[in-house]
């Protein structure tokens, strides 16, 4: 699998790092980006033959994949928390997505069929199929998501550190 950096960094980042944007996206959330790419192509491909793809979406700036209006899903700035900030939008100031390098992304999984059908599968399904399968996502490095209640839209995922032998869901 070959990976665009600009999955995991912002606009910005990229444009002023390019390819050195790397540096800034952790070993453990791209292992876990790969994990879950492949647990969802298997997932799914195993269930219906007419799915010729399944496609998981941090940003899509790049590739227009869902309209290219998915940014800072991967790695934050401390610029973009401070702009959410001051435009009364509220935001972690500590979030998993923030700092020297990303260990977060929120996801959208895409399943592209045979004849171009495409089907943006359904937050609420993405958290379940992940719960129900505990134990195979947390030994690909998840440690934590959000409540699916306040993620409406999108999954989030990340590789902070625990302790904990269970998913740790929380409530931004």
């Amino acid at each position: 699998m070959s990976l665009d950096v600009r999955t995991f960094v912002s606009k910005e980042v990229f444009a002023q790092y390019g390819e050195k944007s790397w540096q800034f996206v952790s070993d453990n959330i791209v292992k876990l980006y790969k994990f879950t790419d492949q647990f969802f192509n298997d997932f799914y491909k195993s269930k219906d033959l007419t799915i010729e793809k399944v496609v998981i979406v941090v940003n899509d700036y790049h590739t227009k994949m869902l309209g290219g209006t998915f940014n800072n899903r991967g790695l934050r700035t401390v610029k973009y928390i401070n702009d959410q900030i001051a435009s009364g939008k509220k935001t972690a100031m500590l979030s998993q997505h923030v700092g020297g390098s990303t260990n977060a992304q929120d996801i959208n999984v895409v399943i592209f069929y045979k004849g171009g059908r495409t089907r943006v599968v359904p937050s609420n399904e993405v958290y379940d199929t992940i719960v129900a399968n505990e134990k195979v996502f947390m030994a690909a490095g998840l440690t934590t998501l959000e409540n699916k209640t306040m993620t409406n839209g999108w999954t989030h995922m990340d590789c902070r550190f625990t302790g904990l032998d269970k998913l740790y869901i929380v409530n931004p």
